[in-house]
């Protein structure tokens, strides 16, 4: 015999195995229909027969012999006694009726195994015929990790298991899957970020929001965690010089050249470059990005605990030809699914629109407003699908105004699903991209500015 038959007589083994054993115990149908679906059996009349169970379980709540013949609706006599003598073979052929989880795992297996094979024979075919490569590649690489993502187990869980989770939480030691920013006073107010949270920060522009994500990046990264950053705005060296001065406090300006440092600006940037050579973080800084783009990402970095994106403005909706409001609406419903899909948080920032400008009056007395929720730009899905939305904005009242070097943000965490909602202040040091909390600072609700420091104010 050879490898192919036996393989093929090994899979028809498993298929009666399941079939069989619901046959015997027919509240195993739930079990098995956890982890497998009609499509996934190659024997013919397996599949008519699973899908056949599922319509009788469905109305009845049970699988009997007799009504399961009759609703295979035999040709003739000789038929029916065929399928009938057939299934009562399929419960002679169980070895272990305990075992069936093992069967449907590998009915599974081997189904996904043909599925690929076709997704990449249709993929070959379309390349012969002239068909672009890139297209051709990436459009088979979406088709196998959505094969490979959607494989086996359950959709839904008892309350009863997730009732022992949240006992386990209380009464005994459990790991903490929390995630510090290692901001203090905001790891207090969010309980941590959880897995499958999706988060939004947002700012107007120049306030520093990048800087504020590059600092939470660094500070999970030296805790251990796996990051992975999609830039739209910035390349990925860019980015990590922003790093680089942070660690090293030596202005980021200066990065960008041998000359612009002395002897002992270069050492605290040299120890700054070996501590960020421990972080793990993966950069992407292509310019498009899509939805599936990340969850093909995902698949390929599976031990990535983090996800981030600057910006969510610039992503793109699958669909062609729709309206702003109505791609931003796609793509932010869509992180929100792939963060709980994914079982991991995606934190991304946004901007606001310019109407989060102060009044000013004609005296140059600025009335000071918090940003709101509705203050995102383009869309206010925003402040539906985040789960967490953070908001910074430049604070009315530190010493130099126009000051391009020290200012005070206030960051408040507008909408919290899962913990508190508050403000807190710090204090932003542009030069080299460092964000401080302060415990001391009083913001009067107006003060006198020149209306072209309110440009530098982010409004």
């Amino acid at each position: 015999m050879s490898i192919e038959n036996q393989t093929l007589n090994k899979d028809l083994e498993a298929e009666m195995s399941v079939l069989g054993s619901i046959l015997i115990s027919p509240e195993l149908y739930a079990e098995a229909a956890r982890f497998i679906e009609t499509g996934d059996f190659i024997h013919s009349f397996h599949k008519k027969l699973f899908y056949k169970m599922g319509e009788l379980y469905a109305k009845t709540g049970t699988i009997d012999l007799i009504m399961l013949l009759e609703n295979l609706s035999a040709i003739d006599e000789t038929e029916r006694r065929e399928q009938k003598e057939y299934m009562m073979k399929l419960s002679d052929s169980v070895p272990i009726i305990q075992n069936l989880k093992y069967y449907c795992e590998y009915v599974k297996k081997r189904s996904i195994g043909r599925k690929a094979l076709e997704i990449l024979s249709e993929a070959d075919f379309r390349g012969i015929t002239g068909a672009d490569i890139a297209e051709t590649v990436q459009s088979a690489a979406e088709k196998l990790a959505e094969l490979v993502r959607v494989q086996g187990g359950r959709t839904t869980r008892p309350a009863q298991e997730v009732l022992q989770d949240i006992y386990r939480d209380v009464f005994e030691e459990t790991e903490d899957l929390s995630i510090s920013t290692g901001f203090w006073t905001l790891d207090k107010m969010l309980d941590g970020i959880e897995p499958g949270d999706f988060v939004i920060i947002g700012a107007g522009t120049s306030v520093g929001k990048t800087a504020f994500m590059l600092q939470i990046i660094a500070n999970m990264a030296r805790k251990g965690k796996k990051i992975l950053l999609y830039s739209l705005e910035m390349t990925d060296k860019q980015n990590m010089q922003r790093v680089i001065s942070r660690l090293s406090g030596v202005e980021v300006g200066k990065l960008k050249r041998k000359d612009r440092t002395d002897t002992e600006e270069k050492e605290k940037i040299k120890e700054a470059i070996l501590t960020a050579h421990n972080y793990i973080i993966e950069i992407s800084d292509k310019g498009s990005l899509k939805i599936k783009d990340i969850r093909l990402d995902a698949i390929r970095h599976k031990d990535v605990d983090v996800i981030f994106i600057d910006h969510l403005g610039l992503m793109r909706g699958e669909k062609y030809n729709q309206n702003l409001t109505g791609e931003r609406t796609e793509v932010l419903q869509g992180l929100r699914a792939l963060a709980l899909d994914l079982k991991k948080p995606i934190i991304g920032l946004a901007q606001f629109n310019r109407d989060a400008k102060p009044d000013v009056s004609k005296k140059g007395v600025v009335k000071y407003i918090e940003p709101q929720l509705h203050h995102f730009k383009d869309s206010s899905e925003y402040e539906q699908s985040g789960g967490t939305a953070i908001l910074l904005w430049r604070m009315p009242g530190y010493d130099d105004v126009k000051s391009k070097n020290y200012h005070k943000i206030g960051v408040k965490v507008a909408k919290n699903r899962q913990g508190r909602t508050g403000k807190m202040y710090m204090e932003f040091e542009a030069a080299t991209m460092n964000f401080k909390e302060v415990y001391d600072y009083n913001p009067p609700s107006e003060f006198e500015a020149a209306d072209e420091s309110l440009e530098e104010m982010g409004f």
